[in-house]
């Protein structure tokens, strides 16, 4: 898979604006699946019926909402 190069001020504006529209100010990593991932392999899910989990850092919390807009 070849590598996109994208520039240091590129970055910054990529990450701006991921973050003004997500809870969370930081990019995702595969230890941050650790907490649902268990709660799915665990006898609580017994109990869990037709429960959309989104796991996106808080972006539908912040879907269409004003960046400016608490």
């Amino acid at each position: 898979m070849a590598k996109i190069q994208i520039t240091n001020y590129e970055y910054k504006n990529i990450q701006r604006l991921t973050f003004g529209k997500t809870s969370v100010t930081k990019w995702g990593e595969s230890k941050d699946l650790y907490g649902i991932a268990k709660f799915l392999s665990s006898k609580e899910i017994d109990f869990v019926n037709r429960l959309p989990l989104h796991v996106n850092g808080g972006d539908l919390s912040t879907f269409d909402k004003p960046s400016n807009e608490e």
